[in-house]
């Protein structure tokens, strides 16, 4: 007889090492409950809500966790291979008009270390902040998933597809990478120095390639700050390099939100597609810079100088602030660049909606296909730029 507890509602109820193969529970609530070495193979476990249940060791072979909530949830040598933990698609219907929307399968924060999830389909999970230490990910579907601070120390991941995965701040050491897919993935901060990549594929992933010309106290900072941008401030510590001598630094790639670089020299600096979102980079000297696809969303850049700075498709735009548990606070924050030299500077296809450009210097600059509407333009020096193109106010 299959078990069938769909859309039930058992918040906080302990099920351990009952045996439920197959069971029918799509939609059950069994948020912080217990199911430690509970048997759910093959179960249907559609958009249930398994936050914060302790699953230690449960078997959960092939099962159907689509869409499923298991924040914080403790699957700490669990076995989920073969398990499709796709995003699900909810049926919601509003003024008797049905509409369907993806749900993601949500691991964020959750606990799979040492576990067992190979061949698994896990493509757009969220898993940021997950532990999957130790985990064996053997040729899991890993697209478009994102694994940012998660922690992968000593995990397999051998012939994993990453194809687009996220992966900023993640720490890998001693994980094995042989022959995964990471095209196109973002590896920010990620040093896969003592990692294990014979045969990964990383064309067009975006990565820290200068990292070995960098001294070790730089290096250290980095780490630390990774740590502390994945954990929003909890762990790590803070980049602050403020009045420091850093020209031609190569920090391509990398993940520098919030970091203290007010005053230093950083000409001919590369930037080259870094996330630098309310960085504060105020009076430092960015002459020749190459910046571009760099995000400086809400960044500080006021009295800068980026002459012939390379700006080209920067995200200039303002940042949305939201609370320490990640909501929406209705506050943004915009890019200042206000007072900053720019003259000669590439920005081509610049997003600087609502920007600060107050008393800029944007003299002979390339603004082609820039998008400035709403940026603030008084007392701007615009004169002799390329505007073909460019998106202003009406």
């Amino acid at each position: 007889m299959i078990l069938n507890l769909k859309g039930a509602r058992m918040a906080g109820r302990d099920l351990s090492r009952l045996f439920m193969p197959a069971a029918l529970l799509s939609g059950i609530d069994l948020s912080n409950g217990a199911a430690i070495r509970a048997t759910l193979d093959r179960a249907d476990l559609f958009g249930a809500n398994l936050a914060a249940v302790n699953m230690t060791e449960a078997s959960l072979l092939a099962a159907d966790l689509r869409g499923a909530n298991l924040t914080r949830t403790i699957l700490r040598g669990a076995k989920l291979d073969k398990a499709d933990l796709r995003p699900g698609q909810l049926v919601i219907w509003v003024a008797d008009r049905k509409r369907v929307q993806d749900k993601a399968t949500d691991l964020r924060g959750a606990d799979l270390s040492g576990a067992s999830a190979r061949g698994a389909d896990l493509e757009r999970a969220a898993l940021s902040g997950a532990n999957l230490a130790g985990a064996d990910l053997s040729s899991v579907n890993l697209f478009k998933a994102n694994l940012s601070g998660a922690d992968l120390t000593n995990a397999t991941l051998a012939g994993a597809k990453m194809k687009g995965v996220l992966l900023n701040n993640a720490k890998v050491t001693g994980a094995d990478f042989t022959g995964a897919d990471l095209h196109g993935a973002e590896l920010r901060n990620v040093n896969l120095l003592h990692a294990k990549t014979d045969g990964t594929i990383l064309t067009d992933a975006v990565i820290h390639k200068g990292r070995r010309t960098l001294s070790e106290e730089l290096i250290v900072a980095l780490d630390a700050h990774a740590a502390w941008v994945s954990s929003q401030g909890t762990e790590g510590a803070r980049l602050e390099l403020v009045g420091r001598d850093l020209g031609g630094i190569d920090l391509e790639g990398t993940d520098l939100s919030g970091a203290l670089l007010e005053e230093c020299n950083l000409t001919r600096a590369n930037f080259t597609g870094c996330r630098l979102q309310l960085a504060r980079l105020a009076k430092s000297r960015l002459i020749e810079a190459r910046l571009t696809g760099a995000d400086l969303s809400g960044a500080v850049l006021r009295e800068a100088d980026l002459s012939r700075a390379v700006m080209c498709e920067v995200s200039a735009r303002a940042v949305e602030l939201r609370s320490p548990d990640g909501r929406q606070t209705g506050r943004t924050w915009p890019t200042d660049l206000r007072d900053a030299r720019l003259g000669e500077a590439d920005l081509r296809g610049a997003d600087l909606r609502g920007a600060r450009l107050t008393g800029a210097y944007l003299v002979y600059c390339n603004l082609a296909g820039a998008d400035l509407r709403g940026a603030e333009l008084d007392r701007t020096a615009l004169m002799f730029s390329q505007l073909v193109s460019a998106r202003t106010d009406p």
